[in-house]
């Protein structure tokens, strides 16, 4: 072998070993995508605390804050506050929303809150034909608003109210809600707790389930 021909033989090699590379860069992801109640894969974001600081206003914060981020390897924990310290306002709720990664972006999986304890359905459980809650709330006079949406593009199925506790005392609330859709999907429970203020939601419990008709 001479070295006009071992020069080739590089040559060849890199070559093949550049396409290869491009190849791989160009390839479609075939992760895949994880349980999660919001966005839709194609709108989520980079960013932990964007996108709870987005979810939050989606489902009615007016003002939220952001009080604390954890990121690991492909799980987050971003904790909110209806309003920032600017406000001046002795606030006690906190929503903790939960992500995960996947491919390179984040999307919500659930959200819980103290003031809003959610005992049944348990996540990812299969609900059908009625829906039964048991929860411990504290809520302004009681009132806890309760919604079933679609996961991803958060379309509204049902609301309705259940009665707790107030004045920061939790207290027991219970209900069954009628189901009404005709197509299993994953939908997620929602619990809000609303400001005497201004009616803007100030702490949210946000379980995924999957619906089955």
């Amino acid at each position: 072998m001479n070295l006009r021909t071992t020069r080739l033989g590089a040559i060849f090699l890199v070559a093949l070993l550049i396409a290869v590379a491009a190849t791989l860069l160009m390839w479609p992801s075939t992760e895949k995508t994880p349980r999660h109640v919001w966005p839709a894969p194609s709108a989520a974001t980079n960013s932990a605390s964007q996108t709870a600081t987005a979810f939050a206003h989606r489902i009615g914060f007016t003002t939220p804050y952001v009080t604390a981020t954890s990121v690991f390897a492909n799980s987050a924990v971003v904790d909110i506050s209806p309003v920032g310290p600017e406000s001046g306002l002795l606030v006690h709720a906190t929503t903790r929303v939960n992500e995960t990664r996947a491919n390179g972006k984040w999307l919500v999986t659930s959200c819980t809150s103290s003031q809003l304890v959610v005992y049944s359905p348990r996540p990812h459980n299969i609900i059908s034909g009625l829906l039964p809650v048991r929860a411990s709330t504290t809520a302004y006079e009681a009132v806890v608003n309760v919604q079933l949406r679609a996961t991803d593009s958060w379309d509204l199925e049902w609301k309705s109210t259940m009665m707790g506790g107030s004045m920061g005392e939790m207290g027991a609330a219970s209900g069954m809600f009628p189901l009404r859709s005709t197509a299993s999907h994953p939908v997620a429970l929602v619990l809000l707790s609303r400001s005497a203020r201004d009616g803007g939601v100030i702490a949210a419990t946000v379980v995924p389930l999957t619906e089955q008709s």
